[in-house]
């Protein structure tokens, strides 16, 4: 689960809570071709549940996040289905365990400071904390700088 979890987080750009509530299924593959050497390769689609901003969605994300989620999902105890705090539905969510989803926290307060830890960073700079949120600041800001950028629409999304 930690893999995933941190995948997602390092990768996604997702809000906290978003990422708490994604479903179990929520990584489909697609076929893409590339423009220049017609050459078809995978692309992992992540559906992004409701949040307060915007309806679900889908975004295309790293393989990477993909392959960690299917690799969680593999080992992944059955878990009961819990309700969604925004729709009231029940459904399975990915990142539960012991019928409890992760904590709102557990991100911020556990997993970043150990991740810290291990790469021999501080837990903090000139701007405050590293949290979950900052990482979200950072993607949008590597991909609307990317060669081929999203737009700032694409971005707030």
């Amino acid at each position: 689960m930690i893999r995933a979890l941190v995948g997602v987080w390092l990768f996604g750009g997702l809000r906290m809570d978003e990422i708490r509530r994604l479903e179990l299924e929520c990584v489909r593959w697609d076929q893409a071709t590339d423009r220049d050497s017609g050459e078809t390769y995978r692309v992992c689609l992540l559906h992004i549940p409701a949040n307060k901003t915007t309806a679900a969605f889908s975004k295309p994300v790293d393989p990477i996040v993909g392959e960690l989620i299917d690799a969680w999902k593999d080992v992944r105890p059955a878990q009961p289905d819990i309700t969604d705090r925004k729709t009231a539905q029940r459904r399975q969510h990915l990142f539960c365990y012991r019928a409890q989803l992760i904590g709102s926290a557990y991100l911020n307060d556990k997993l970043i400071p150990i991740l810290c830890a291990k790469a021999g960073i501080p837990e903090s700079d000139s701007r405050g904390a590293l949290t979950s949120h900052r990482a979200r600041a950072t993607i949008a800001t590597q991909l609307l700088n990317a060669k081929d950028p999203l737009s700032l629409a694409d971005l707030q999304q």
